[in-house]
């Protein structure tokens, strides 16, 4: 079932339908879009993170 936010809205066409169903795009309050996106965004970090540990041991297995 989808999400009908209610409160302040963004323009829909910045938003997805992260439902899973076929329900029209819903805006979200621009506070839980903000939200949303720095949670995103702190997980991405994390993975870039796990990514430069990667490379930098890599680097060092090669010049050995």
């Amino acid at each position: 079932m989808c999400h009908v936010s209610t409160g302040k809205q963004v323009l829909q066409m910045n938003t997805l339908c992260g439902c899973g169903c076929s329900c029209p795009v819903v805006a979200l309050p621009i506070d839980d879009e903000i939200r949303r996106l720095e949670e995103h965004k702190k997980i991405l970090q994390e993975q870039i993170e796990i990514i430069n540990k990667k490379i930098t041991g890599l680097k060092t297995v090669n010049e050995s």
